[in-house]
């Protein structure tokens, strides 16, 4: 003969059981719904952030270019051979800006590949 009472208890723990786990199973849902928020979020924030930096990357080169371009038109002339090491050459403008422009004739190479291998990705 089936005992009514332990077959009621019986059944209220097993739905209590399968509540809980309903519960659980919700606030999972609703964890992984919040982390893909935030990812998503964190990804938007970080393409923007790489957008800001490229625009500055590209403002950057432009201006070193400007510069560049003004050094050679110095009426001097530009030392391209200019060496740090030489304490009296014999035009310091032209040394001056033989030096500023290896500067920036190195850091627009470094540009150009860096532009050039993000292109290729």
């Amino acid at each position: 003969m089936i005992d009514m009472d332990d077959l009621v208890t019986r059944l209220l723990v097993y739905a209590e059981g399968s509540r809980r786990a309903s519960k659980q199973e919700k606030d999972m849902d609703e964890a992984m719904s919040r982390a893909g928020i935030a990812a998503i979020k964190c990804t938007e924030l970080e393409n923007a952030r790489i957008k800001r930096l490229k625009t500055i990357n590209a403002n950057l080169y432009g201006t070193l270019v400007i510069i560049r371009e003004m050094l050679e038109n110095l009426p001097p002339g530009i030392d391209y051979d200019a060496d740090e090491d030489n304490p009296s050459p014999d035009d310091m403008t032209a040394h001056i800006a033989g030096l500023i422009y290896q500067k920036i004739d190195a850091t627009t190479a470094i540009a150009r590949a860096a532009q050039k291998d993000g292109a290729d990705k």
